[in-house]
């Protein structure tokens, strides 16, 4: 691929700094923003003539060896070859606005126009399977690593209360039956998650409570109700697990698993304030973490210190960063975000786009 470079002149008449790199749009940088060195490998455009800067990906995940990269967004899945940047295969679908890919990554799960889950087989023969639940509106969900269980997690159908409950059970796939429910969260549940033991479930809801259930009765088994350690910002923050699933993330708090206990907070550092963690992906070595934020900023961790390591920006205008995904063997990073407008360009009398709602960046050997 050949480098590219150049300045970038944004709508209000600065010239910004520019990255050299490959294969993509020039992004422009607040140089004290910027810490640590990434070099980005690579630009998976989703971008489209008619929708100019709308190409947001929801959810990131390298798969096969690290061989390819899946992104997921409003038209659905797409695959991507993670050495070219070229689309191997597409999955469309409209309306998404939310979802997600099991660890393995061999399925996807989409949530459409709030009412109904699709899920998305990746490996071998492509097949889909559409799930909709009798409740009022869906938030969240997560696929098992064998495609064979669902979990949903929304908003109670229930007409005859003012205060909106919250729903969550767990589907077989193949039946499209509901197999358990767990019943317990007073406001909308926000996210959900399997635990890497297959024996229990965690969900975060807006009644601001962190609760982990077993997966076969359905029983409440530990809760959380320390507003602290869940999310200020309306209780939509991550839950993230290590990958020995010893460990696992709650807004910015490092939480022990079987304690069920909240630990150290990652900070800022200096004077500096971030913006919430909207997703996290731990380290191979699992003493780092990768954070996308709201502000628009992929940052990594030092779990030892819990300091900051590096921070770039997602997307050329600081769109939201909304997921990130480490390779298998540490050495790239791959993240997705809004990817909205960048500006206007008067000299051209056009808008500036940033066509890339995904990236891939080669990271330093002391940030895996």
């Amino acid at each position: 691929m050949a480098k590219k470079s150049c300045p970038l002149k944004l709508g209000w008449g600065v010239t910004a700094m520019t990255l050299t790199f490959f294969g993509c749009m020039p992004i422009a940088q607040d140089p004290k923003a910027v810490v640590g060195n990434a070099k980005i490998v690579m630009g998976l455009s989703g971008w489209q003539p008619e929708q100019p800067g709308w190409c947001p990906v929801f959810a990131i995940r390298f798969f096969d060896n690290d061989a390819k990269v899946a992104t997921l967004g409003p038209k659905g899945i797409n695959i991507w070859d993670a050495k070219t940047g070229q689309p191997l295969a597409a999955f469309a679908l409209e309306d998404v606005f939310g979802g997600t890919f099991s660890t393995n990554c061999h399925y996807g799960v989409q949530i459409v126009k709030a009412r109904e889950v699709v899920i998305q087989s990746l490996k071998g023969a492509p097949q889909q399977t559409i799930l909709r639940p009798d409740c009022h509106s869906i938030i969240c969900a997560a696929v098992s690593e064998d495609g064979e269980r669902v979990l949903i997690g929304g908003r109670e159908k229930d007409a005859t209360s003012e205060i909106p409950t919250g729903y969550l059970g767990m589907w077989d796939v193949r039946n499209q039956k509901e197999l358990q429910t767990f019943v317990g969260h007073v406001s909308p549940v926000s996210n959900v998650k399997f635990c890497p033991d297959g024996k229990h479930v965690v969900s975060s809801s807006f009644d601001k409570t962190l609760r982990l259930w077993a997966i076969e009765s359905g029983i409440e088994i530990r809760r959380n109700d320390e507003k602290p350690y869940v999310s200020s910002q309306g209780a939509r923050s991550p839950i993230a697990f290590s990958r020995a699933g010893k460990q696992f993330f709650v807004g910015r708090t490092l939480w022990d698993f079987e304690a069920w206990k909240p630990g150290r907070r990652l900070q800022a550092t200096e004077s500096d304030t971030w913006s919430a963690p909207v997703d996290y992906c731990f380290s191979p070595s699992g003493s780092t973490v990768a954070s996308a934020g709201l502000d628009g900023y992929i940052r990594i961790w030092d779990l030892a210190t819990f300091r900051e390591l590096a921070r770039f920006p997602c997307h050329a205008n600081l769109a939201s960063a909304l997921c990130v995904d480490f390779s298998s063997d540490g050495k790239y990073l791959a993240a997705g975000g809004s990817g909205t407008i960048l500006g206007f360009d008067s000299s051209k009398e056009r808008a500036v786009n940033d066509r890339f709602g995904a990236r891939i960046w080669q990271i330093e050997k002391h940030h895996k």
